[in-house]
């Protein structure tokens, strides 16, 4: 357990024997969800009108799963450095924020608050204690050009695709399913119309075309690599895609259609550190079909 887990530099196991359960870094990794853009949507055109020129992401809670295997002071204390401001060795204040590291996760870091402790009687503690704590990152994410993204390709067949990007190109391919959620059809909005108090039902402009409402869809992507500076560099260059301005365009070439689109938010459903795979979810709202 030594070494796996660190806050601010201090490991975990070796000040407070706490270290983090089975599963328990599978909101930490998460992506995090875009802030809400200025968007039109009118009734003679497919889709929406979106404002896509700065799009930035938003804070982000996640919980962590732990177990301590020492006493109740080990916890107690561990529970108290997470609420109390940081000062580093060079006499620094960071405030409410600590540095977590996942060093049994490639060193995959995350800077954040906690936001709230379970509750835990400590006076019946039994080794070892299960405990989940929640934390906020409130960092967001903002496109970097300094970031590389794969280059897109001219003939794809066969996979799916943002901005001509193949996903295998993240080492990521998509889970059964996924098809099938994207079937689902589009509601169609209504035309103009004039409701008059002494004329029975409505006068409803018959010219106006039954446009398509925006609706979101997911993508359930699997992302599996041979080591974890592999994941994390590929994740990262997904992440800067997400947030780069503009619209993307997501190609499923299994149902011939390709959706103009932009990212809305990303959930975990696995994280395996000992098989370097990652199982999560993808959202993005439709501006429009092509």
């Amino acid at each position: 357990m030594v070494g796996r887990f660190k806050i601010d530099g201090n490991d975990a196991w070796t000040q407070w024997k706490v270290a983090v359960r089975e599963g328990g870094y599978n909101q930490y990794v998460c992506l995090p969800s875009m802030k809400d853009v200025e968007t039109n949507d009118w009734y003679e055109h497919d889709g929406i009108e979106a404002d896509l020129s700065s799009p930035v992401g938003d804070t982000r809670t996640f919980i962590m799963d732990f177990m301590c295997a020492g006493s109740a002071s080990d916890i107690e204390s561990f529970l108290l450095y997470l609420r109390t401001p940081f000062i580093d060795s060079q006499d620094i204040s960071h405030g409410v924020y600590h540095t977590f590291d996942g060093v049994d996760i490639g060193g995959k870091q995350v800077v954040a608050r906690v936001v709230s402790l379970s509750g835990v009687d400590l006076g019946a503690m039994r080794s070892p204690l299960l405990f989940s704590l929640t934390f906020a990152d409130d960092s967001g994410f903002s496109y970097n050009a300094d970031i590389s993204i794969p280059p897109s390709e001219d003939d794809v067949q066969s996979d799916f695709t943002i901005d001509g990007i193949p996903f295998r190109s993240f080492g990521i391919k998509m889970l059964d399913g996924t098809i099938n959620g994207l079937l689902s059809g589009a509601g169609v909005k209504d035309g103009l119309s004039i409701n008059v108090s002494d004329v029975p039902g409505v006068i409803y402009d018959s010219s106006s075309y039954g446009k398509r409402k925006s609706r979101n869809f997911t993508l359930k992507c699997h992302m599996k690599s041979k080591s974890f500076d592999s994941m994390w560099s590929n994740y990262l260059a997904l992440e800067n895609l997400l947030f780069m301005p503009g619209s993307r365009t997501v190609m499923i070439p299994a149902l011939g259609i390709s959706y103009k689109c932009y990212y809305v938010s990303c959930s975990v459903q696995n994280f395996f550190p000992d098989c370097i795979w990652l199982d999560f979810n993808l959202t993005f709202k439709i501006l429009g079909w092509s």
